[in-house]
């Protein structure tokens, strides 16, 4: 994968030898950790917290609405990848524990999330659970049947509806 060179998106001044602004300066930092974030794998959760810890902070100083722009401007990375970082912070410091005993990024953004249940298995009707279900049935609306017959027709349900 070939890395793209630096660029702070709209800095006149780093073009031309002056010095960086304070966003674009913030926006070199954050940059350049995404960068090792890339190259360095597994370890990359504890520096994807610290841009994280960056982009929240920048949030906070920001009004509603002028952080997904500001991304956009500054930084080499998606919007997405920005909101990653900043859950990745946001689960170091709420589950630490599991946060250190995590192996990836994608491990720890699972961190909270319900792990999806199973569907549980369903099996087509077989020739022979037909015949039962039609002997029951029987059962039930024959009028000679016993009460005690009866009874045990109606601990056998099937279906959503509650019924033979």
């Amino acid at each position: 994968m070939s890395e793209k060179p630096f660029v702070i998106k709209g800095s006149i001044g780093a073009q031309s030898g002056q010095s960086l602004t304070a966003d674009a300066q913030r926006a070199k930092a954050i940059n350049e950790k995404h960068r090792e974030v890339v190259t360095l794998g597994r370890t990359a959760k504890e520096i994807a917290a610290e841009i994280g810890e960056e982009l929240i902070a920048v949030k906070a100083e920001l009004k509603h609405g002028e952080f997904k722009p500001r991304v956009a401007k500054n930084c080499t990375f998606s919007y997405s990848a920005a909101k990653d970082y900043m859950s990745v912070s946001k689960a170091k410091r709420q589950h630490a524990v599991l946060f250190n005993c995590a192996q990836s990024i994608r491990e720890v953004l699972a961190l909270g999330k319900p792990k999806p249940t199973p569907k549980p298995e369903t099996r087509a009707a077989t020739l022979d659970d037909l015949r039962k279900v039609e002997r029951l049935r029987a059962l039930r609306d024959n009028p000679a049947a016993t009460e005690g017959e009866k009874r045990a027709v109606g601990n056998f349900t099937f279906g959503k509806r509650g019924a033979i």
